[in-house]
């Protein structure tokens, strides 16, 4: 089975899409750990949190404040 999938080019496909998948992965767990660790946003996440939970804004209300005060903390 192996072999059949090696010499059809499918091993080397299913390989570059698992490589893909980790590049995107792993940008965004770096992203986010940026994100989360900046000044800026450690001010406002907790307040912004509370206000989706609470119905108060939407999380992409909230995602728009979060990358602008990352933005503008950087």
């Amino acid at each position: 089975f192996h072999q059949s999938l090696q010499k059809s080019g499918l091993l080397d496909n299913i390989r570059n899409e698992q490589k893909k998948h980790w590049l995107e992965q792993t940008l965004s767990d770096e992203l986010m750990h940026l994100i989360k660790d900046n000044k800026a946003v450690k001010n406002i996440l907790p307040e912004l949190e509370q206000e989706v939970m609470a119905n108060r804004i939407t999380p992409m209300q909230a995602i728009d404040q979060v990358i602008q005060a990352f933005v503008k903390g950087n």
